[in-house]
């Protein structure tokens, strides 16, 4: 076997996830009442590299996990769409929808295993995002850089994991498999795919920053600017 399986990765995400929850706890950087959520991002985290994964039980699983995790995170997070139950029902299931039809098949015919999503820049894309969706007035910052922490070990165990699996222990000296290296990377071995992964990862920084310190997520500069070329655009079509 070159690569931990499913079950492998799930149950030591889930103790890894505990365990680092816990700790964090231990420092009192969020409300213990919290713990069992940040155990769920950190677990997530750690079966969700294999999102692009060749056999579909494993993306079964994780796209069944996101319609009942993302929809509720977003309409959380979104006034509109939980200032009334019809708008939150009509949205969930919306997305629903989009989650089981475009973006899993988009994942089934464009990505490939052990690719962008088996990389550390993921892992920070993936903590940030998080963090993202967890921003609200009664999510202070202690508890953002803890679901921030946590989602990213969650992620990191899986990769770490599948190096693991890719050391051969049964002779006297181990000795490295072939999927050794394929883990644990800085990118995938599409130039493509990589220039988007550092696209989104760049993105994601701005967005944490700016949520962080309370800024807009474009800077002042770059508004002004884009709002002068938009109206002499406007000035010049009419």
């Amino acid at each position: 076997m070159h690569m931990a399986d499913f079950n492998n990765h799930w149950r030591f995400g889930l103790v890894t996830s505990t365990a680092s929850a816990m700790a964090l706890s231990w420092f009192q950087l969020y409300d213990t009442r919290l713990l069992p959520l940040l155990v769920i991002i950190g677990w997530v985290g750690s079966i969700i590299p294999d999102i692009d994964s060749d056999t579909s039980r494993p993306r079964k699983i994780i796209f069944d996990g996101l319609c009942l995790i993302l929809p509720p995170a977003l309409i959380y997070r979104i006034p509109l769409l939980h200032s009334n139950p019809v708008y939150a029902v009509g949205a969930w299931a919306v997305m629903t929808m989009i989650i089981l039809k475009p973006i899993k098949w988009s994942f089934k015919r464009f990505s490939k295993h052990r690719g962008v999503f088996h990389s550390i820049p993921a892992a920070l894309i993936y903590g940030m995002m998080c963090t993202l969706l967890a921003v609200h007035e009664l999510a202070p910052k202690p508890l953002q850089l803890s679901i921030l922490i946590v989602g990213v070990i969650g992620f990191l165990t899986h990769l770490l994991l599948d190096e693991l699996w890719a050391v051969d222990f049964n002779g006297k000296l181990p000795s490295r498999k072939r999927s050794f290296g394929t883990a644990l990377t800085w990118g995938g071995r599409s130039v493509r795919a990589n220039y988007l992964l550092y696209f989104v990862l760049l993105i994601s920084l701005r967005a944490y920053w700016s949520s962080w310190y309370n800024e807009p997520f474009l800077p002042e500069i770059l508004r002004v600017t884009l709002e002068a070329w938009g109206g002499a655009l406007y000035e010049t079509l009419l």
